[in-house]
């Protein structure tokens, strides 16, 4: 697939933007003030309940996750493998293991987190979005103290899980430029005729690792139906099975680049 001057320029575009909107809400991280016995961030306020200036190291600690986070994402930014898994490893870094992020493609989430220790504890998830993807959950593990408060006070484990939302969505944009650039050659086909909502939906769940059963129960088709849908894809995309379609619909930006491309042997069984 040829990607125009048009469509690069416009990816380019929405990057720049991005990384513009990004460091707008870094800039509101660290500027936030003290006012009124309450620390403010981005809108939210966040009670001071001490007098020793354990909030205020506290809050330093938190600005660091945001830069630590935004610093391996410039670093990723060109790369093809293992993106996802650097970024996570660098949340978990930079929340001291009071926190993870886990992607949606895994194949199973587990209703129960380890986190530091090999220890099973409880924890609150919020949801890291991109502008219309969902990439997965920041898992932030409970207080000890207070069974139902996180670690990471509330409003800023929201913003952080925001954040990282944001630069997943720039990797994203970064690896699909990429690809249009030097990952395709004159013997790529002409742009494959546009899919439908169906079919895409197919797509999307073979990515998520369902198989055919699994993909009929959750459509609520008939699983001959999924088996018509694979096949128009496979035809559609110019492909021989589930690995390739999965592969080529990534390079061709109709799936995320942030998810490892996932074999049929490796499909779970359940969901």
């Amino acid at each position: 697939m040829e990607t125009s001057e048009k469509e690069q320029a416009a990816i380019q575009k929405q990057i720049y933007q991005l990384n513009e909107r990004i460091q707008t809400l870094e800039a509101q991280v660290k500027d936030n003030q003290l006012q009124k016995g309450h620390k403010t961030l981005n809108g939210a306020k966040i009670a001071i309940t001490d007098d020793n200036g354990k909030i205020e190291s506290n809050l330093n600690s938190y600005m660091h996750m945001f830069v630590h986070v935004m610093h391996i994402s410039q670093k990723l930014y060109g790369q093809k493998k293992d993106v996802a898994e650097q970024f996570c490893q660098a949340v978990k870094h930079a929340t001291r293991h009071q926190a993870i992020l886990q992607l949606v493609n895994e194949e199973k989430i587990k209703d129960e987190v380890s986190l530091g220790n090999d220890n099973i504890i409880n924890y609150i998830s919020f949801p890291v979005r991109g502008p219309t993807l969902l990439y997965g959950y920041l898992r932030v593990k409970l207080a000890q103290e207070q069974a139902s408060t996180p670690s990471i006070p509330l409003d800023i484990s929201h913003l952080f899980a925001q954040f990282c939302g944001w630069l997943l969505y720039a990797l994203d944009l970064s690896l699909c430029l990429y690809a249009s650039l030097s990952n395709l050659d004159s013997t790529t086909p002409a742009l494959v005729k546009t899919l439908t909502k169906r079919e895409l939906e197919v797509l999307y769940l073979m990515n998520k690792g369902y198989n055919h059963k699994q993909i009929a129960t959750h459509l609520q088709i008939a699983p001959k139906t999924v088996v018509k849908h694979k096949q128009h894809i496979y035809n559609q995309l110019e492909v021989h099975n589930e690995r390739e379609a999965l592969g080529k619909a990534q390079q061709l930006g109709l799936l995320s680049f942030i998810f490892p491309v996932r074999g049929t042997s490796n499909i779970s069984t359940s969901i």
